[in-house]
């Protein structure tokens, strides 16, 4: 609740020196802390007011239609983000890329689609080889840990999850 407080501080500080991009993030962050809570009403009126302000509140909203049961919905939303992140001529935001794979794994285990799941969780390790810093290596982590499980790899998994859980 604490973290919701700031964010609507920070948003309404924002609002009055009109820095509306930042208003978008702010809603954002309120979105993923709705989320967290369980109030996905509230995470869908902070998602929509971020997009309002020019966010495209990605990842949190596939998080979100994949809480209410939209899981292919929740996968064409992350494959769009994922898309936009790619971008044109060649070049790619690899620090999108990597706030957006942890959910598009999470999404392709929800589908059963371990080839998809696979193939984030080998870009995300890549990307965290490369920025090599312990958010990137701990999400990683994580995401290879769940597809672990999704393989029914239980015991492979604890290891890894638990590592993770230290990063």
């Amino acid at each position: 609740s604490e973290a919701e407080q700031d964010a609507r501080q920070a948003s309404d500080e924002l609002q009055r020196f009109h820095l509306l991009d930042a208003v978008g993030m702010a809603h954002n962050a309120i979105g993923d802390v709705r989320l967290r809570m369980g109030d996905l009403d509230g995470a869908a009126e902070a998602f929509d007011q971020a997009y309002e302000f020019g966010h495209d509140a990605q990842p949190g909203l596939a998080k979100l239609q994949l809480a209410n049961g939209q899981i292919d919905e929740a996968q064409r939303s992350i494959a769009r983000a994922l898309a936009i992140a790619t971008g044109d001529g060649g070049f790619t935001d690899r620090a999108a890329r990597g706030r957006l794979l942890p959910t598009q794994v999470e999404i392709a285990l929800a589908r059963g689609d371990l080839d998809v799941a696979r193939a984030a969780v080998e870009e995300l390790e890549l990307i965290a080889a490369d920025f090599d810093r312990p958010l990137h290596k701990a999400g990683a982590l994580t995401a290879r840990g769940e597809l672990l499980l999704g393989e029914q790899r239980p015991v492979e998994a604890s290891p890894i999850l638990g590592k993770s859980w230290r990063l």
